[in-house]
């Protein structure tokens, strides 16, 4: 496996939250990268608060902690579009179906949700001092509670998959560190990742329905500015919105 990004990787047995002991542990590792994973999270967090369900020993539960080489505030959607891409590919890689990026950074594998992931940045000044990316990606489950109907894993979608939980990190791992290398070089191709990133975005050009504070509305994705906002063509109009501004109706559900 290549990991010159995160040469420092911990396994934990039980968290409570990874991201939470990944904060933690940058007291310690004085700007070392490192990735912590558990086998068993008990309070996995989602994006604004929400919670995130990971199966005791059989899904990944990871956080990283990155020094992304002081990369501009106004910049830090960046990062946000390289750790989608890093795992689309991984998720790409296992199943033989439509996989996608559910802006700003969900999974999907059709209209199902496989993955989330949670980035915290530290700033110093106007750049980003580090990062704690924490990913949630459904693995071995393949019966989830009640109140997560749109929920898959890999193993649903991929009747011949036998990834362990621990090999399968590991292979993530590999995934993140190849990607976020990028940060790394002497010239850093921002074109190329914000249009990889389009590429595998759920809905892009293509009228969906959405709701914004109640009530449904049409629109077009058409791509995102680089704070992040997305650009969407509504009644030919181009309009912009904030994270957790709008939902997207996908299957019935609003998410």
């Amino acid at each position: 496996m290549s990991n010159a990004v995160f040469t420092r990787v911990l396994e934990i047995d039980e968290v409570l939250s990874t991201n939470a002991e990944a904060k933690r542990l940058c007291k310690e590792v004085n700007g070392q990268n490192l990735a912590v994973w558990t086998r068993r999270q008990i309070q996995g967090r989602g994006q604004v608060g929400t919670s995130w369900f990971t199966g005791d020993e059989k899904d990944i539960a990871i956080s990283f902690v990155f020094y992304p080489g002081a990369l501009p505030v106004q910049k830090q959607f960046l990062l946000n579009m390289v750790v989608c891409n890093a795992v689309y590919n991984y998720v790409k890689s296992n199943v033989n179906k439509d996989v996608s990026v559910k802006w700003p950074n969900d999974i999907l594998i059709g209209r199902k949700k496989v993955c989330g992931i949670l980035i915290e940045n530290v700033l110093r000044g106007n750049t980003i001092d580090h990062s704690v990316i924490g990913i949630g990606l459904n693995v071995n489950t393949k019966e989830f509670p009640d109140h997560l109907p749109h929920a898959t894993s890999i193993a649903i979608e991929n009747f011949a998959f036998i990834g362990s939980q621990r090999s399968e990190t590991l292979d993530l791992i590999d995934h993140v560190s190849k990607h976020v290398a990028a940060f790394y070089e002497p010239i850093f191709n921002e074109e190329l990742i914000c249009s990889e990133y389009l590429k595998h975005l759920f809905g892009i050009n293509k009228e969906l329905t959405f709701i914004k504070e109640g009530q449904e509305f049409k629109g077009a994705i058409t791509g995102v500015d680089d704070a992040g906002k997305l650009k969407m063509l509504v009644e030919g109009k181009e309009v912009f919105f904030g994270f957790k501004e709008i939902q997207f109706q996908i299957s019935g559900d609003r998410s």
